[in-house]
């Protein structure tokens, strides 16, 4: 992502997000604005013919893909995903460069 991984919500009510194990995640009978759970879009990718999100949930590795699902991109704002996100904006960031020194 060009402005690193962003804090999203998610409409995860549906038995099928809680029962996710592999593949591209496209629930059509989900909610686009009653979310019930956040979580954080780390990355996108694509199949041959899918966009998805790389979005890592709290629940445990067990869950999904060792924690992540691979949500759906631009279809209708799956699962709410787009409804309400949050991310760090920076202006003029300079690098700060810690100096250590010793006592010895």
């Amino acid at each position: 992502m060009k402005i690193g991984p962003i804090a999203v919500t998610i409409d995860s009510s549906h038995s099928s997000s809680q029962f996710y194990r592999s593949g591209v995640y496209d629930e059509p009978d989900y909610s686009s604005t009653a979310v019930n759970r956040c979580a954080l879009a780390a990355d996108f990718n694509a199949t041959d013919s899918e966009l998805y999100y790389i979005v890592k949930n709290s629940w445990e590795t067990s869950w999904g893909i060792d924690g992540y699902i691979w949500m759906s991109r631009n279809k209708n704002n799956q699962c709410g995903i787009a409804t309400m996100t949050s991310y760090p904006r920076f202006k003029n960031l300079q690098p700060i460069f810690c100096l250590y020194k010793s006592e010895n």
